[in-house]
């Protein structure tokens, strides 16, 4: 899922009209990069700060692990290729969409030269490209990047690959973002039955794919449609989190703006409130991003 909001403002502003955080592992402190630490090290390192959210800080180590690839294994190496792709992601997601754009293209370009087309490497970075496409507002372009992706995963790859379900439900992004939403339903619900086959029904990914549904039966008007799929991810992160988290409030936010669209004011009203409740208790940053 890709989702980008201000929940609080949103939530006031809606109230008015009518009166998704990780937990931070273990990651050494910014800028503190160990010397001779190895490839893999600072790898995992970047990893653990983009899953904590802290993007920004995770720049420094993509870094790293580019320049530790360069000089142990080569700008040849796969290695060196990662790192090509951890720099587009985390320039991506801290708003740096020039530089990500860069690194986005030459990690492709990597995988194409050293790897081949056919390679799961490949279809992975070009769909993160892809992405990134649409964030710039290019959707032709990533919509064309995409359908390629999943041309080559249909040829290449098991149905039950987790990459290959993200590469189907990115699809469904390009297609919607171009206002094609019985192709993008299409592929937000092939998605969701592959998601559910290879994670289960209960898993955080399961609900992902619940929610984009639900935003797009939202946009196509059916929203009775939208609050049924809304809410049936609730209970996925209850079980996962419990409810005094960032994942589960932004559920909340879709089962809010479905009830809104089905006229039942009373109750987005009472669901927007503990929306606010959940983000006060908890200090949530006020703007907020997952990206799946």
């Amino acid at each position: 899922m890709h989702v980008n909001l201000n929940i609080r403002l949103f939530c006031i502003a809606l109230l008015c009209c009518t009166t998704s955080v990780a937990e931070a592992q273990n990651t050494p402190p910014p800028g503190i990069i160990p010397p001779g630490a190895t490839w893999d090290e600072l790898s995992a390192n970047w990893e653990k700060l983009v899953l904590s959210g802290k993007i920004a800080e995770s720049i420094p180590w993509a870094k790293a692990t580019l320049e530790k690839a360069r000089i142990d294994s080569g700008e040849t190496s796969m290695a060196y290729g990662s790192s090509l792709d951890f720099l587009g992601y985390s320039m991506h997601h801290s708003g740096n969409y020039i530089e990500a754009e860069i690194y986005f293209s030459n990690a492709v370009k990597h995988a194409e030269k050293w790897q081949g087309k056919n390679h799961k490497d490949y279809s992975s970075r070009l769909s993160n490209l892809a992405m990134l496409h649409i964030d710039m507002d290019k959707y032709s372009q990533a919509l064309t990047e995409l359908e390629e992706c999943v041309q080559l995963a249909e040829k290449n790859m098991d149905e039950k690959d987790p990459v290959f379900c993200i590469l189907i439900n990115n699809l469904g992004i390009a297609c919607e973002s171009m206002g094609y939403y019985d192709a993008a339903l299409q592929h937000f619900i092939r998605a969701l039955d592959l998601t559910g086959k290879v994670y289960g029904t209960d898993h955080q990914r399961y609900a992902y794919r619940l929610g984009n549904i639900a935003a797009t039966y939202r946009e196509t008007g059916q929203s009775q449609k939208a609050l049924e799929y809304a809410r049936r991810t609730l209970p996925i992160y209850e079980k996962k989190s419990g409810k005094e988290n960032l994942q589960y409030c932004m559920s909340l936010y879709q089962v809010a703006l479905a009830q809104y669209c089905c006229n039942q004011f009373a109750e987005s009203v009472q669901t927007m409130e503990e929306i606010l409740d959940i983000c006060n208790r908890n200090n949530f940053p006020e703007s907020t991003a997952i990206y799946d």
